[in-house]
């Protein structure tokens, strides 16, 4: 057992999985082209279908929980827009956005 452990490691270690002489970097499974086509195409299913047409609003109206949450939007698919669509509480950029609204929000509901 000792034995193997030895020879393992006096034999020469692998340093590189790339050879010598190989260019690094230039591994394109996509085109620039069909890259474009994915983004536009995800945001086009984000846009129309997001909500697949239902609205979370009376959805939340009916089940008569509406006045006990903080609704906020956002991210880069959405804008203030949409979230007046669906009567969100507020539209926020970013996660940091949304928790210094979410904090006045709390702040103003008490």
């Amino acid at each position: 057992m000792r034995g193997s452990r030895r020879s393992r490691r006096d034999e020469p270690a692998v340093t590189s999985a790339v050879g010598p002489g190989m260019p690094g970097g230039r591994y394109r499974p996509l085109t620039q082209s069909d890259e474009k086509q994915i983004h536009s195409t995800v945001l086009d299913v984000l846009e129309n279908i997001q909500f697949m047409g239902r609205d979370p609003k009376h959805d939340m109206e009916l089940g008569g929980i509406r006045d006990d949450y903080i609704v906020l939007v956002g991210g880069a698919p959405l804008n203030e827009e949409f979230g007046d669509a669906i009567g969100a509480d507020a539209y926020c950029r970013d996660a940091a956005t949304a928790v210094d609204v979410a904090k006045e929000l709390v702040a103003s509901a008490s």
